[in-house]
């Protein structure tokens, strides 16, 4: 990642990883896909509240890849809004913009009690705003399950994947989806 000043400003750019760059330099890591199969990496994977560290990352790469349109666009979305929708930046990310979403969430009782993770990912709901996700996408997302599938999801992982890929999730609190 590069820092650029501008005046009194600073501008952080992201780096974006191809499908290629899949490997265990990456592994425990988030990550948001774009509709073409590349991500960005984010934050939240371990450590301390995972859902503000996934928030921040989403701030960052809306702040870095939404054009003058898709803010314009935010910021109505904003005004508009009420809890029964769209809750959080990374949601929109995904749903309102077609990116898709690998997280995991580590689960700390106690300082010596880590290493074991659920799984938050999304894809977009085409029900929502008519997203529909990539097969880049989906391939992507694949391939980061393979590289994390280590046996630390608290939950049976053996369908999680497909859970994703169907839209079915346990868990939608998390997220404040509809």
């Amino acid at each position: 990642m590069c820092i650029i000043s501008i005046g009194d400003f600073m501008i952080k750019k992201i780096k974006i990883y191809l499908p290629s760059e899949i490997d265990e330099s990456i592994k425990h890591n988030n990550a948001f896909i774009l509709k073409d199969g590349a991500f960005i990496l984010a934050k939240g994977y371990t450590g301390c509240n995972p859902s503000h560290q996934l928030e921040s990352s989403a701030l960052t790469i809306s702040r870095n890849l939404m054009d003058e349109d898709m803010v314009k666009i935010y910021e109505a979305y904003l005004k508009e809004r009420n809890l029964n929708k769209l809750y959080y930046l990374r949601s929109m990310l995904v749903h309102y913009f077609g990116m898709g979403l690998f997280a995991r969430v580590e689960h700390i009782k106690s300082f010596d009690d880590r290493g074991r993770f659920s799984d938050y990912s999304m894809i977009p709901n085409p029900k929502y705003y008519g997203q529909e996700v990539s097969k880049e996408q989906l391939d992507t997302m694949t391939k980061l399950f393979e590289l994390n599938n280590d046996g630390t999801l608290l939950f049976d992982s053996s369908d999680t994947l497909e859970k994703v890929f169907m839209l079915k999730k346990p868990y939608d609190n998390w997220h404040r989806e509809f």
